[in-house]
């Protein structure tokens, strides 16, 4: 009767008093990524680093890219990556995107 369809997702928290947000674009009608973005407290200086991973048509990986800038939000470095699939931020995403569409999935009861 009715299909549930997910779009966009969000994701904020903290860990360490660092923070972070996560968001997912989804392809409502295969279910598939389309665009991941993490934003969040750097690690390595006092500044923000940015993610952002692109899928192709058929949901693959295409690249990523990261950009990392300082508390002024003045830009450190931007990068291409192309070969993603061994990459410890992508597989990350990619494993808490599913768990976010499994949960979802269990939530609305479309399994």
């Amino acid at each position: 009767l009715y299909k549930w369809n997910v779009y966009f997702m969000s994701c904020k928290y903290n860990v360490a008093a660092m923070n972070f947000v996560e968001e997912y674009v989804v392809n409502a009608e295969t279910g598939r990524p389309v665009f991941f973005l993490q934003v969040g407290d750097s690690y390595q200086h006092d500044g923000k680093d940015e993610v952002r991973i692109y899928f192709n048509e058929d949901s693959s990986p295409c690249f990523m890219q990261v950009t990392a800038k300082d508390a002024e939000g003045a830009l450190i470095e931007k990068r291409e990556i192309k070969d993603i699939v061994n990459d410890t931020v992508f597989n990350y995403l990619m494993h808490s995107f599913d768990s976010y569409m499994e949960s979802f999935a269990s939530m609305m009861n479309v399994n």
